[in-house]
């Protein structure tokens, strides 16, 4: 519509996505035949009300002093689950509907 999007659903994201004020969301496979209304680009604040994030747990288990790598001791590359549950998208925010 006129005043943006809805988004559901759930999509994996990599590098950075705990560390990031938005999340850049577009469809990175092809979308087959039919399916042209599944196809969009949006950016979403990570702090929105209706988004939760569930990272992977971290690769770096042996790191002996967390202090001295607070983040990839933590959160390595960040990978996360993303899941849109009826997330409102201001159409300043979509790219490609």
């Amino acid at each position: 519509s006129e005043d943006g999007v809805v988004v559901r659903g759930a999509q994996m994201l990599g590098t950075g996505t705990l560390m990031s004020d938005y999340l850049f969301v577009s469809s990175i496979q092809p979308l087959p035949p039919g399916a042209d209304d599944y196809g969009l680009s949006v950016a979403i604040p990570v702090n929105h009300p209706r988004l939760r994030i569930y990272p992977r747990r971290p690769y770096a288990r042996d790191v002996t002093a967390a202090g001295d790598y607070p983040l990839s001791a933590v959160y390595d590359e960040t990978d996360a689950l993303v899941v849109f549950d009826d997330v409102d998208v201001p159409a300043e925010h979509v790219f490609v509907d």
